[in-house]
């Protein structure tokens, strides 16, 4: 990536791909070469292929001054070698947004992984609901946000990273249930801890009571789903939520029983949302050990 991203001011300075290669030593063929496996790596187009001109899209403006920064600090190093420039490729901090279900669960694993890869890159995590850490990408307050997605369109600007689906299960009590009760009887017996409303998640839940013509016997409405999870584990009642996460090892959730929903609720997505206008040198490699922590979670609650 380090000699694509000299290829890539050497075209803005030169004016095209043709003098670039000249000034680099290298055919325009190259040059293209470079330029489209950078572009491959991102995600993103750089240039405007719709013009004669070697014109920078908007993505491609942002991605060159952190290029330039990159390359002064590569170029004052001492030489190390070309695995040192490489991490400093890497360097730097990423401000990054993260509901609560994704920190319990596919976090820690997935920065396990980031770190190996870039081992000289900070993260700064931050926490919220999927509504208001999409406020804060609009705003710019932040690089990146790992979200339920939303059941709308996503502001201007802002892409959609999909990451895991996370099926949503009926919850209870093993000690509360009836024999050959089903889910939905549960439902219509059983105090209802309910998903926020006003979460993304919580949406889907309420759309599929409403659509199932279930109206259950509810007491207590919360967003965090590890706060619903012990309730239903204390006794209080059910309560439909995703599957997130394996079951803890200290046996203090044996009792707690998943029964299957039908119909199915639309399952919930959860993905990571960047800025095409502001696109970090990071993300790539946390989008892919966000991903490898996603495939390697059980899908268990």
């Amino acid at each position: 990536m380090l000699e694509a991203l000299r290829t890539l001011t050497a075209i803005i300075r030169a004016g095209s791909f043709q003098a670039a290669g000249q000034q680099r030593g290298l055919t325009q063929s190259a040059i293209s070469g470079q330029i489209r496996r950078l572009e491959e790596q991102l995600g993103y187009a750089v240039f405007d292929r719709t013009r004669r001109q070697a014109t920078l899209t908007q993505a491609g403006r942002a991605l060159l001054d952190q290029a330039q920064d990159i390359l002064e600090r590569c170029d004052a190093l001492p030489r190390l070698g070309d695995h040192a420039l490489v991490e400093a490729i890497y360097d730097g901090t990423l401000r990054m947004g993260a509901v609560a279900t994704v920190q319990s669960t596919i976090l820690a694993p997935a920065i396990e992984i980031f770190r190996a890869r870039c081992p000289f890159a900070r993260l700064h995590v931050l926490p919220g609901v999927s509504l208001h850490l999409v406020d804060q990408m609009d705003a710019g307050q932040i690089d990146a946000a790992v979200t339920v997605k939303p059941p709308w369109g996503l502001p201007a600007g802002l892409r959609w990273n999909p990451i895991a689906v996370q099926r949503f299960v009926l919850v209870a009590h093993r000690a509360s249930l009836q024999d050959g009760e089903n889910a939905n009887a549960v439902l219509e017996r059983l105090p209802f801890i309910r998903y926020d409303r006003t979460s993304f998640g919580g949406r889907t839940v309420d759309r599929f009571l409403r659509q199932i013509g279930v109206s259950p016997r509810e007491f207590i409405e919360m967003d965090d789903v590890d706060g619903i999870r012990h309730a239903v584990c204390c006794g209080l009642g059910s309560a439909i939520i995703p599957l997130t996460r394996p079951l803890r090892g200290d046996g203090s959730e044996d009792g707690l029983a998943i029964l299957q929903l039908d119909p199915k609720p639309p399952p919930r997505e959860i993905g990571l949302i960047d800025s095409s206008a502001r696109p970090h040198s990071l993300l790539p490699a946390w989008l892919d050990a966000l991903r490898a922590a996603a495939e390697n979670q059980p899908e268990t609650i």
